[in-house]
């Protein structure tokens, strides 16, 4: 598994810790781990994370991390209730100490090297566990942890393929489905040939 990591302790000056700094020292660090060692460093503390790789500040060239952010115990509730009735692999799951915020970590089976396919996929999990609130996964956030506690241990690793059912199941909680699923697509850029997601090559279509 691939992930950027840091320690805190060695970009921190008066207390504070030097964001710019320790977003350079992640990027350089993009790290091969198991499931096993992201867990005792998460355990541990005083690391943080960034689950894209970035070759530069602003070219994403891949994530396998997607960590879902929240606020309360009740709405992380929720998401592990969606993602065990959804059959979504959860790798594991932390609190910070005074369980104000809670993470749920999903641990994609292989690395995603293409941008455009990594915001889809953050995109359907906003939508299936958060209801949209695209603002608490991205590929660029620095998740710092320095007191945590660790909630679920390593359970697997999850596929995109296995979003497409929840997604659309998505659509129909509020509103008109077909409206839901040509807002989504709109949102993503994913073209739309007859009312039907086109994802992936389309170089055989002719030139319009």
């Amino acid at each position: 598994m691939k992930v950027g990591l840091s320690l805190i302790r060695d970009y921190k000056e008066n207390g504070s810790c030097d964001i710019k700094k320790l977003r350079a020292k992640i990027s350089e660090n993009w790290e091969e781990i198991n499931m096993d060692e992201l867990t005792g460093i998460i355990d541990y503390g005083n690391f943080a994370i960034m689950p894209g790789h970035y070759i530069n500040s602003r070219e994403c060239v891949g994530m396998q991390l997607f960590i879902i952010e929240t606020q309360g115990y009740k709405k992380y509730q929720q998401i592990l209730n969606k993602c065990e009735s959804y059959k979504i692999n959860i790798a594991l799951s932390f609190s910070s100490k005074n369980n104000e915020v809670f993470r749920v970590v999903l641990a994609h089976e292989y690395v995603i090297r293409n941008k455009f396919v990594i915001n889809v996929a953050i995109n359907m999990l906003n939508k299936i566990l958060l209801e949209d609130n695209s603002s608490c996964c991205k590929m660029d956030h620095i998740y710092k942890g320095e007191e945590n506690r660790l909630l679920m241990k390593p359970l697997g690793a999850f596929n995109i393929n296995q979003l497409f059912y929840p997604l659309f199941d998505s659509f129909d909680r509020k509103g008109s489905f077909r409206r839901n699923y040509e807002r989504f697509c709109f949102k993503n850029k994913i073209l739309l040939i007859n009312g039907c997601a086109a994802m992936g090559h389309i170089n055989f279509m002719p030139s319009v």
